[in-house]
C-alpha cells in the first residue's frame, strides 16, 4: 500500500474546536477532518435537523439530498444526530453531484461510515439491505450491505470491470447499536481491505480496473439505485460518512472507529 505522506491524526487538546459560523465542532468531526485532510473529498455527518440537503462539511460543497428519511435519530454519542429510514420500504440519500463525481477516485481511496440496525427483526428478514452504494453500474461499484441470504450477516463488495472482491462476516450479537465500517482500495497496490469495528478483517489482492465515473443512478445511501424504490432499503440509521482519495492506514481506520 502506498505510504501516506500526510500528517497523522493529533489529539485535540480542547475536545472541541470552533467550526463554521462560530459553532463548535464535536470531537469526532474534528477526528474525521484531521485524518489525511489533503485527501478528504467529502464528509457527510448526516446530522441535519431540518430540510432535504445532505451537507458536506469539507468545504468542497459536495452536498446531496434526502428523500423519505427520518432526521435527528440518536447518534453515536458525540453530541450529533444521525439519519434513519422511515421504514423497511423507504429511505434514500442521493450522494451524487458532479463535483463529487469529478473528485472521487474509484481506484485509490477509502470510504468510512457508522451504521446501525434499529429493528432486530431486520437481521433475519432474508432481504439484502444496503448502507451505501457508490459506482456507475453493477459491473463497477462499491457497496456495503446486510446479507439477506445469511441471517445476521454483513457483506461488502468492490466490483471493478466485473471482477468481484467480496468480504462477509456473521455478527454474533445481531446488534442494534452503532458499528463502524470502512473499506480501503488501491489499484496501484492491487489491494482491497475491509475493516469492521476498526479491525482489518480481510485483504483481497486481486483487483479489476474500475471503469467509468460515478453517475446519478448509482451513488446512494440506504439503497442500491434510485429506481429500486422498495428493495435493498436499509433498515436503520447512519452517520459520519466520509470519502478519501487515498487508502488510509490501519491505525487511521482504527481511530475513526472510536467515538472519542
Amino acid at each position: 500500500m502506498p505510504a501516506n505522506k500526510f500528517k497523522p491524526l493529533k489529539r485535540n487538546p480542547f475536545g472541541k474546536v470552533a467550526g463554521v459560523e462560530g459553532f463548535f465542532t464535536p470531537n469526532y468531526t474534528y477526528r474525521v477532518k484531521s485524518t489525511c485532510p489533503g485527501n478528504l473529498i467529502a464528509y457527510w455527518p448526516l446530522s441535519e435537523t431540518t430540510g432535504f440537503t445532505i451537507q458536506d462539511e469539507t468545504g468542497n460543497g459536495r452536498t446531496g439530498s434526502y428523500n423519505n428519511v427520518t432526521l435527528e435519530q440518536i447518534g453515536i454519542g458525540d453530541g450529533r444526530t444521525g439519519v434513519g429510514t422511515l421504514g423497511l420500504t423507504s429511505g434514500l440519500g442521493n450522494l451524487y453531484s458532479t463535483s463529487f463525481r469529478d473528485a472521487f477516485n474509484p481506484r485509490e481511496g477509502t470510504i468510512s461510515v457508522w451504521f446501525r440496525v434499529v429493528n432486530l427483526a431486520a437481521w433475519g428478514d432474508n432481504q439484502d439491505r444496503r448502507v451505501f452504494t457508490i459506482g456507475n453500474s453493477g459491473s463497477n461499484s462499491i457497496f456495503f450491505f446486510k446479507n439477506g441470504s445469511v441471517s445476521s450477516s454483513l457483506q461488502a463488495r468492490y466490483v471493478a470491470n466485473n471482477t468481484i472482491n467480496t468480504w462477509s462476516i456473521g455478527t454474533t450479537s445481531s446488534s442494534i447499536g452503532w458499528e463502524h465500517f470502512a473499506i480501503t482500495f488501491s489499484r496501484s497496490a492491487s489491494e482491497v481491505v475491509y475493516y469492521y469495528q476498526g479491525i482489518s478483517r480481510e485483504t483481497d489482492t486481486s483487483m479489476g480496473d474500475f471503469v467509468g465515473a460515478l453517475n446519478d443512478a448509482t451513488a446512494f445511501l440506504f439503497r442500491g439505485t434510485a429506481s429500486n424504490a422498495t428493495g435493498n432499503i436499509w433498515s436503520g440509521s447512519a452517520c459520519h460518512m466520509a470519502v478519501w482519495t487515498t487508502p488510509l492506514t490501519a491505525n487511521q481506520v482504527r481511530d475513526l472507529s472510536r467515538i472519542y
